[in-house]
């Protein structure tokens, strides 16, 4: 059984939910979609057509500004997305989980996982993970415009080819305040990261300084040869699946 449902969010801004029921002695697969995503995407799907045909439960769910969700996109930060997984994660109760995040996605999703119990946390998926992405990716690539628009205005706008956003000061000392990369990551489950070598978003080697740092024995790095950011190819969206499956066993 699959339904939609709402939670509000700590503004009271509404959160949307999808939840499709499954073994209860199996974990539940929690997507967290990217920067300007939602939970409709070709990722999302792939990950709860997975679920439907394994019988496993999977929750997907859209941040504040995001999607099916209330709010005004450049009034959060990525601290605010995270707050609302959190919240959505709770709807779960203590049932264990396998956390699968796409780009920014893959960021929060390292930070939930960090707030769960160990016991819980039974497997995390990073899609092209922007771990730090607002200080390691953002802030160094800002042009002398784009800074004198922060320095004046508070914010600049960024385009890319997934669509332009606003960015506020707020966002980039956000990201500052979430920097987990340069000491070690206190996850013990298995992981897998799935990167494109061809990635001009999110550089490969941003998932290898992740797999670096995570605590984890058993945590492989894969990277996809002529691959970009998105990875919703067929052959990508494969092997999502197959590191699912190894994920579970």
């Amino acid at each position: 059984m699959e339904k939609l449902f709402q939670i509000a969010a700590d503004d009271g801004q509404p959160l949307q939910l999808n939840w499709l029921e499954g073994r209860q002695d199996r974990p539940v697969l929690v997507f967290f979609c990217g920067f300007q995503s939602n939970f409709v995407g070709e990722k999302a799907a792939c990950v709860a057509e997975f679920a439907r045909r394994n019988g496993l439960a999977c929750l997907r769910f859209d941040y504040r500004g995001h999607g099916g969700s209330g709010g005004d996109f450049n009034d959060y930060t990525p601290e605010d997305w995270l707050a609302d997984a959190i919240d959505a994660i709770a709807t779960i109760g203590d049932r264990p989980l396998v956390l699968v995040g796409s780009s920014m996605g893959a960021w929060l999703a390292i930070h939930a996982g960090l707030r769960l119990p160990s016991e819980r946390l039974a497997g995390l998926l990073t899609i092209a993970a922007a771990t730090d992405f607002p200080t390691r990716i953002m802030e160094p690539n800002l042009g002398p415009h784009e800074r004198e628009q922060l320095s004046s205005q508070g914010w600049f706008f960024r385009s890319s080819p997934y669509g332009g956003a606003r960015i506020k000061q707020t966002m980039l000392d956000a990201g500052r305040r979430m920097e987990i990369l340069g000491s070690p990551i206190a996850i013990h489950c298995p992981v897998r990261l799935l990167h494109g070598n061809a990635d001009k978003t999110v550089p490969w080697q941003v998932s290898a300084e992740t797999l670096a740092a995570l605590e984890s024995n058993d945590a492989r790095l894969i990277l996809i040869k002529n691959a970009d950011h998105r990875l919703s190819d067929p052959a990508s969206l494969e092997l999502i699946e197959k590191c699912l499956e190894e994920i579970l066993r």
